[in-house]
């Protein structure tokens, strides 16, 4: 966590501007199926580790690394910030949520209200010219030094890469759910539950309409592929029996393959250099 959040801190100091993304084993997945979600995330310049398989997987195959949990990432930025003098900017969430994250940060991080920009854009699946340009104009006119960006896993990484070409300059992370635990409008999976990897099914129970369907892809993802590394057959008949296994104890060793993924031993991935997806199912 400690590497990121210097990786960070020098990038906002020098204005070089980045795109870091919280990855987890979705992400893993749409970079396997989909090729325009995999251009985006090659081109970004930090991707760590957020889910805890991805962790296990790395720590499996070098003996070392380090989970940056996209919430805990936030907080240990904005206690870093000693003077309180970066400007953070909250984009995605409701109305509601982004009020109380600003409340939250000027009360118990003890940042100036004017530090604090967010903006809360319509609800859709894509965004057409007009919301990017809205949206540009809105940071612009802010001028901030971190974009948080929390929204849907695709969405966030399509509207990260986006604005990242339109606004220069600037550090845009992607964090999911964080906005929701930092808001408090949602119950944060406990730390031991989270150590053990188990949030997912903490998260399923919460909220099983809205994440079934997406968990059941990431399941049927990592159990088809140990299927077929144990097999060597193209034929899923049988995968079902290592489903569950290959999120709780299987399936790191399988995913993760390639050594030199960590920087200094910790917990940073540079795609540009050792791009963590890109081993991925090779």
């Amino acid at each position: 966590m400690g590497e990121s959040v210097w990786w960070i801190k020098n990038r906002v100091e020098t204005k070089k501007g980045a795109v870091v993304y919280c990855a987890t084993l979705n992400e893993a997945k749409m970079y396997k199926d989909d090729d325009k979600i995999k251009k985006m995330l090659d081109e970004a310049d930090l991707i760590t580790a957020d889910g805890m398989p991805l962790v296990w997987g790395i720590r499996l195959k070098t003996g070392m690394g380090e989970r940056v949990y996209g919430p805990d990432l936030m907080k240990k930025i904005f206690m870093d910030d000693k003077d309180r003098r970066w400007k953070h900017f909250f984009l995605g969430s409701t109305r509601e949520n982004l009020e109380k994250i600003r409340v939250r940060l000027v009360g118990e991080y003890g940042y100036k209200s004017k530090n604090i920009g967010s903006y809360s854009p319509e609800f859709k699946r894509r965004f057409n010219q007009d919301n990017y340009k809205k949206i540009k104009k809105i940071i612009e006119k802010f001028k901030p030094d971190i974009v948080w960006v929390g929204m849907g896993a695709e969405k966030q990484i399509v509207v990260a890469n986006r604005l990242n070409k339109m606004i220069k300059g600037v550090v845009w992370i992607t964090v999911g759910a964080a906005f929701d635990f930092l808001a408090g409008s949602k119950k944060q999976c406990p730390k031991l539950i989270r150590s053990l990897g188990f949030e997912w099914l903490f998260r399923l129970i919460n909220e099983p309409g809205r994440l079934g369907k997406r968990y059941w892809k990431v399941f049927y993802f990592v159990g088809r592929n140990i299927f077929l590394r144990l097999t060597k057959y193209k034929n899923i008949g049988i995968f079902f029996v290592f489903l569950f296994l290959s999120v709780l104890v299987v399936s790191p060793q399988f995913l993760v393959r390639s050594p030199g993924l960590i920087d200094d031993g910790t917990d940073l991935l540079y795609v540009k250099e050792n791009s963590f997806f890109r081993i991925i199912n090779h």
